[in-house]
């Protein structure tokens, strides 16, 4: 396999309202951030808007179990929150959850 086919080791830095979150393991990163949002806005207005035209029918948070493909899933609240999908998909739901909400929100996907 040539050099260029590897994929390089990212994660993702959060800035939600005035504070940067980031972990060396982007799941890490994405638990907080939807921890957070549940504890202001509640569990239930945070999966209302994990619902994207955008995402499709994948989820970051129900109240149901998300394991899949052998990868678990964090409980939080009664809620569960994906540790699956690539930084490019839990980019896009983290935007998606933030414009819904109405709040400021950047995601950047950077090397580890």
């Amino acid at each position: 396999m040539s050099p260029g086919k590897y994929r390089r080791h990212t994660t993702l830095v959060v800035t939600l309202y005035s504070e940067t979150i980031s972990h060396h393991n982007a799941a890490d990163t994405v638990y907080e951030v939807i921890k957070k949002l549940i504890l202001r806005f509640g569990g239930e207005k945070v999966m209302e808007a994990d619902r994207s035209p955008r995402t499709g029918k994948q989820r970051l948070i129900s109240n149901t179990s998300l394991a899949r493909n052998g990868v678990t899933d964090c409980q939080f609240s009664g809620y569960s929150i994906s540790r699956d999908y690539n930084n490019e998909h839990r980019k896009r739901h983290l935007e998606d959850i933030a414009e819904h909400l109405g709040i400021p929100l950047s995601v950047r996907i950077v090397p580890k």
